[in-house]
């Protein structure tokens, strides 16, 4: 990634006007990831002074507003999806063209869609088979969840 595209980026997702001949293209990605990490660190706070009953209410109104009434016709599911270290307080997931922010540790109701791609996410990491020297593929749950 070239420098002015990691400038252009400091600047939409941070508010940082950082100029390219200013800075090492190292320099400017540590810049990013440390900004990156204090935004993760302020939603995390963030998340932890919310888990109150007003914390669940806001999870719920905001997917709620984004499905509009449709969210009322399907069916729901009440789920927690456990609170990850150095994962964002929030999963975003995108079901038929609606998007959903769900708030870690708060129990939320969902359309059962959107359950369905919760559970089917997958982290695909390889593990070295001694005996047959190759790696091989394994799949385990991206998310803890909690069906309710």
């Amino acid at each position: 990634m070239r420098e002015s595209k990691i400038c252009e980026l400091l600047l939409e997702n941070f508010g940082i006007d950082a100029n390219p001949d200013d800075f090492l293209k190292d320099q400017l990605i540590d810049l990013y990831l440390e900004q990156q990490a204090r935004h993760f660190a302020e939603a995390e706070a963030e998340s932890d002074a919310d888990t109150d009953e007003s914390g669940a209410e806001d999870a719920v109104e905001a997917i709620g507003h984004a499905h509009g009434d449709e969210a009322r016709e399907t069916e729901h599911v009440t789920i927690v999806i456990a609170k990850e270290k150095d994962e964002s307080p929030f999963v975003d997931v995108g079901v038929n063209g609606y998007a959903y922010r769900i708030r870690r540790g708060v129990e939320v109701q969902v359309p059962r869609e959107v359950y369905g791609v919760l559970k089917n996410a997958k982290y695909t990491f390889f593990e070295h088979d001694p005996e047959t020297g190759e790696n091989v593929p394994v799949e385990e749950p991206r998310f803890n969840i909690d069906v309710r």
